[in-house]
This record gives structure tokens, C-alpha cells and sequence, in this order.
């Protein structure tokens, strides 16, 4: 009885206030919804989707209903995420900062009831709000979100209106490729779903993404399909957009006499509706028109019925659009002082709209970093009273474990110092396990360095001494005496080289390069090749590094020592994604099938350690081919 006399009450307020037969029907249908007894949840659900007809026209009524809709959730000690929700559905007609408030404020509670298709259809509005405040970068960000939970849901409406608005994002950042594909991905599941009004708004989006690609024959086909379906469905809007996009794109191809003709059918029909944004655009396009054929005075005539209809519907954007083609108008006709005149106009126009567009995005980030600010403000408190309450609680229990303590103190002393004994017991047991595996450890590092030490000995200083036994076999030239002490002050510097390796984990591919060219730069015999496919400089493990310089000496060895050689090739290539060497000498060779000495042993042990491979190849009086690969993952 009190929410019928309430309800009377409002509905004779409202009419003196103006309200339509339709917005009084969805107050009364409101009220019924709220009485009804019904679970609380339906009945949120109820009123959403009523309250989601209601924000397309009058965004004071979704207000005044939704704030009292929330304000009733309280009265029942509840509030569900979509009664906060649909306080942000006015961003359509509304840019508020309230908007993002709310919807960001029903986020987490939808997430928490576990209603997915709800949440991703908050995410596609929350997307709304921020491309609307011009943040295409959130906008783009959350509606990617929001397109993968509606493939995770296979809800093909969710799909295609978030394909729908990425591609409207897309547009707004002028990347019309990526828009198309979008809007191309949409028609895909509103076809499959026979969604008439969504292919509707697809067609159209389609057609102008194609128009600003230049691609006009696929934009004529598309907008020929929104003017049919529009004509199908009895949409006067629709019918009226479709002209309108039929004749820009006649005007962008010269055909006058076509564009025309559409131009004039939509202004026909949005006069019909009294739709006063729209027919300022079309205006605009046909001052743009008749500037083409010359025709000053309808041009001006027309442009200036734009800025008026503008003007009466608030489409600022619009205005100044036409203070441009009023500006290029006058100019045309070397009336070049009102040319002027309409471009500063233009130009004041335009910066303030595009400050204000900013304005309201900073605005829109300000409140976003409030929000979440404001959010981590009350997780902080919430953690702080749970604490306090589990302080509470433990101080309790520590009153109940002292009262327990005094009945029970004789028994807990005998157990506390007989669980003291066992528990030293334990530890002298972990103890003596402890040092048993340490003492394990370290001969294994011992018997490892001893391993270590003899391939060194072997490899570096053995190589060296080989060289060493070169130089003097052929001492017939006066230079070389000079070279063997080069080559002994070298060898000492091998063994410091090798310290500084032990205390450096790392260095770069060309600087270990530089290091092998200088080793073997006293060796006539011995060249260096390096080919490299990548401009890149990898940092190697020294390890790595100190097992390859190793493997290449003892390559090298082998070949003076044993194969009568002339020259060794070393080439070096690095493929970006491989390190790959061969050792190449013209001498007798060496097959796999020998038996092989502790030098071949450690050559294949070393590659072993760091993830290569080696291979050995003979060919019959072309010497020994040894090739090295290793993996650029095992390197870098």
C-alpha cells in the first residue's frame, strides 16, 4: 500500500515534469519489480536489464532509480555488483567521472558471485567509458580482457560486440586496417547468431572502415547492405545513416549529381525524426558539395544550417567541422578575410574541444588511480580489523592456555624436559648428518679440481710446449730465438688468463675471439676465419668460453704434433641461433677408429660439459676436419 501511494505520488510529480509515456511506464515497471517478492538476486538481475532500456534516453531517471535501487540492497544487507553497474549506464549519455566510480565498484563483487557473463559485460562498458574520455589505450586494454573471457564462455553475442568495439577503438586511434578485421570478426558471430540489429551496425561500421582504407567498392557493398537491412527492419535512423554514408562516398569518388541525391534522402528522413546530430554531419557534406561545383551561396547556406543544428543539439565537434569548410568555402572564392575569420573560429574551436577531450581523460586516469587508491585503502583497513580481530582472539586463547597452564604446570615441566632431551639428541644426530655430507662434498670438489687441474696441465700448457718444440726444430731462421721467448712470456700469461677466467663468469663472443687470434698469431701455420649472421654481441659464460679455447688448442695440437701438416683453418660462424668451428688441416690425419688419447678423450668430455657436439672427419689425403656446434641456448 505505502509503495503504491509512493508511486502515485511520483508518477503525478513526473508528469508535471515532462516525463514520456514510455519513461513512466519503466518508473511504474520499476516499483513493481522492487516490491515483488522475489530473491534478491533475480530481482537485481530484473531491474538491470530495465535499467539498461532506460539509460538509451534519460540519464537523470537512471540515476534517481539506480541510486534507489542501491539504497533498497542496503535495507536487505546486500548490495549485488550489477545494482553498482547500472549506475555507470548512463555513459552513454554521460562522460561523468561517477561512471567509472561505479562500474569499477561492481567489478570485483560480480567477479565474487561468480557470474562471469556479467563481469565481461562490465569489462565491455568499462571499455565504453574510457574510449568515450578518449583513453584509447585502457579502453583498448580492457576490452581485450573482455574478449577473452567471452571465447573462454563461447557466448558469441559477447564475442562480436567485443569485436564490435575493438574495432570502433581502432578507428578512433585511425589504424581502419585493424578496425576492419575487427569489424570483419564481428559480422562472423552476428551472422551466426541472426543478430539483424548487430549485422545492422556492423554493415555500417564495415562500410566506413572500407571507405577510410579507399577501398570503395567494398565500402559501397557493405553500406548497401545496412540501406537493406535497415529498410527491412523499418529503422527511419538507420535508413538515414546509410544514406548519408552512401553519399560521402559518392562525394569522395566526384560523383556529385549520386551524393547528392543520398544526402538529400537522409536529410529527408532525419528531418521526419527530428534527429538534429546526424543532419548537421549531413549538412556539413553538402556545403562541402556545392563548394565542388562552385555554387558559393547554397554551399554557405548550408554549412551555416550545420552550425545551427549544432548548436541546438550541443555537437561541438560538428561546429567546428564546419568553420573549417566554411573557411574553405570563402577561400575558394578569394574571400579570403572570412576565410580567415571561419578558420580562427575553426581552429579556437577545435583546441578547445580537443583541451577538453583531454581534460576529461586526465580526469578519467585521476579517478582511476583514486579509485584503485581508494580500494587499497579499504583492503588495508579490512586487513587491519581482521588482524585486531584475530588479536583479540589470540590474546583469548592465551587466557584459556594460562588458565590450562596452572591445572597442568607439574605434568608440562616433566614433559618439557624430556622433549628438551630428545630434541638435543636430534640435533647432535642432524649434526653428525650434516657434517657427513659436507665432509662428501668436499671430496667431491677436491677429486673435481684434481680432474680440472690435470686437463689444464694438459690442453694449455702441454699445447704450448708443443709449439714450443716447433719453434725450435726449425731455429734455422734468427727471428725465432725472439718468438720462443714470446712464446714462454705467452705461456705465462695463459696460466694468468686462466686465473682471470676462474674469477670472471662471463664475457662477450668478440672479445673471446679477439683473445683465440692473438694465442695463434705466432703460428704461421694456423688462420682464423669468423662469419657471423647476427649483429648481435652474446655474452658467454667464461666457463663455456674457457672449454672451447681448450677444445680448439688441442685440435690444434694434435694437427702439429701428428699430421705433417702445412695449415690449419679454424673458421668460426656464428648463425644467431648457433655457434658452429671447424679445425681443418691438410696433413695425414686422424680417423675415429684410432684409439684415442687422453687428448681426444678430454676434447669430447669438454663438449660434453657445456652441451655440444664434436665429430671427427678423415678424408684420404686431405687431412682431419674436427667440427664443433653448439646450441646459442647453451651459450647465452
Amino acid at each position: 500500500m505505502r509503495t503504491g501511494l509512493i508511486f502515485l505520488f511520483l508518477v503525478f510529480s513526473k508528469s508535471l515534469w515532462g516525463l514520456t509515456a514510455d519513461e513512466l511506464k519503466w518508473e511504474k515497471e520499476y516499483y513493481r519489480l522492487k516490491a515483488a517478492k522475489i530473491e534478491l538476486k533475480a530481482k537485481t538481475d530484473s531491474v538491470f536489464i530495465l535499467f539498461f532500456k532506460i539509460s538509451y534516453s534519460n540519464s537523470s531517471l537512471l540515476e534517481e532509480l539506480s541510486s534507489d535501487f542501491i539504497a533498497y540492497s542496503k535495507t536487505k544487507n546486500h548490495v549485488y555488483g550489477k545494482a553498482y553497474l547500472a549506475k555507470s549506464l548512463d555513459y552513454l549519455l554521460n562522460n561523468s567521472r561517477s561512471n567509472l566510480y561505479y562500474c569499477k565498484k561492481s567489478l570485483p563483487l560480480i567477479k565474487k558471485e561468480k557470474d562471469t557473463m556479467g563481469y565481461c559485460f562490465a569489462l565491455q562498458i568499462l571499455s565504453e567509458i574510457y574510449k568515450k574520455s578518449g583513453n584509447n589505450d585502457l579502453s583498448l586494454k580492457t576490452s581485450k580482457k573482455a574478449l577473452k573471457i567471452a571465447v573462454a564462455l563461447n557466448n558469441g553475442v559477447l564475442i562480436a560486440n567485443t569485436y564490435s568495439n575493438l574495432g570502433l577503438i581502432m578507428s578512433s586511434k585511425q589504424n581502419y586496417l585493424m578496425a576492419k578485421n575487427s569489424f570483419l570478426n564481428a559480422l562472423t558471430y552476428r551472422l551466426k547468431n541472426n543478430d539483424k540489429y548487430g549485422l545492422l551496425s556492423t554493415y555500417t561500421n564495415l562500410g566506413i572502415a572500407y571507405k577510410n582504407l579507399k577501398q570503395y567498392d567494398s565500402a559501397f557493398y557493405f553500406q548497401r547492405k545496412s540501406l537493406q537491412l535497415a529498410q527491412s527492419l523499418n529503422s527511419t535512423y538507420s535508413i538515414a545513416y546509410a544514406y548519408n554514408d552512401l553519399g560521402v562516398i559518392h562525394l569522395k569518388l566526384k560523383n556529385l549529381d549520386s551524393a547528392e541525391f543520398y544526402f538529400k534522402e537522409s536529410v529527408k528522413l532525419r528531418k521526419e525524426i527530428d534527429e538534429k546530430w546526424e543532419l548537421g554531419y549531413t549538412c556539413n557534406f553538402l556545403g562541402e558539395l556545392f563548394r565542388i561545383r562552385n555554387n558559393k551561396d547554397k554551399s554557405i547556406d548550408f554549412l551555416k544550417t550545420a552550425i545551427s543544428l549544432g548548436n541546438q543539439s550541443g555537437n561541438t565537434k560538428q561546429i567546428y567541422e564546419s568553420y573549417e569548410q566554411l573557411s574553405l568555402t570563402f577561400a575558394k572564392f578569394n574571400q579570403y578575410d572570412s576565410a580567415f575569420y571561419y578558420n580562427q573560429k575553426f581552429e579556437q574551436l577545435k583546441d578547445s574541444v580537443i583541451a577538453s577531450r583531454n581534460n576529461l581523460a586526465a580526469e578519467m586516469l585521476i579517478a582511476d588511480y583514486e579509485f584503485e587508491k581508494k580500494q587499497q585503502e579499504i583492503k588495508l583497513l579490512r586487513n587491519q580489523t581482521e588482524m585486531q580481530a584475530l588479536h583479540i582472539d589470540t590474546q583469548r586463547n592465551w587466557l584459556w592456555i594460562a588458565a590450562l597452564g596452572l591445572l597442568s604446570l607439574i605434568g608440562f615441566i616433566v614433559l618439557f624436559v624430556r622433549n628438551r632431551q630428545l630434541r638435543l639428541v636430534k640435533l647432535q644426530l642432524e649434526s653428525q648428518q650434516k657434517e657427513e655430507v659436507l665432509r662428501q662434498e668436499a671430496q667431491e670438489k677436491i677429486q673435481e679440481d684434481r680432474q680440472r687441474i690435470s686437463r689444464e696441465l694438459h690442453d694449455n700448457i702441454g699445447a704450448n710446449l708443443t709449439v714450443f718444440k716447433e719453434l725450435v726444430s726449425n731455429r734455422e731462421n734468427p727471428d725465432e730465438a725472439s718468438e720462443i721467448k714470446q712464446l714462454t712470456e705467452e705461456t705465462i700469461q695463459e696460466l694468468r688468463k686462466a686465473v682471470w677466467l676462474l674469477n670472471h663468469e662471463e664475457s662477450t663472443f668478440e672479445e673471446w675471439v679477439i683473445r683465440l687470434k692473438e694465442y695463434f698469431k705466432h703460428l704461421r701455420k694456423v688462420h682464423i676465419q669468423t662469419y657471423s649472421q647476427d649483429s648481435s654481441n652474446p655474452v658467454i659464460h667464461a666457463r663455456i668460453l674457457t672449454e672451447l679455447f681448450r677444445v680448439i688448442q688441442e685440435g690444434v695440437n694434435n694437427a702439429l704434433k701428428h699430421a705433417s701438416c702445412t695449415e690449419i683453418l679454424i673458421t668460426i660462424t656464428y648463425e644467431g641461433k648457433r655457434v658452429c668451428i671447424s679445425i681443418e688441416d691438410d696433413g695425414i690425419g686422424i680417423t675415429e677408429s684410432d684409439s684415442p688419447g687422453f687428448g681426444l678423450i678430454n676434447m669430447k668430455e669438454r663438449m660434453k660439459n657445456i652441451g655440444g657436439e664434436i665429430t671427427f672427419q678423415q678424408s684420404d689425403g686431405k687431412g682431419t676436419s674436427i667440427l664443433i656446434s653448439i646450441p646459442l641456448t647453451q651459450v647465452t
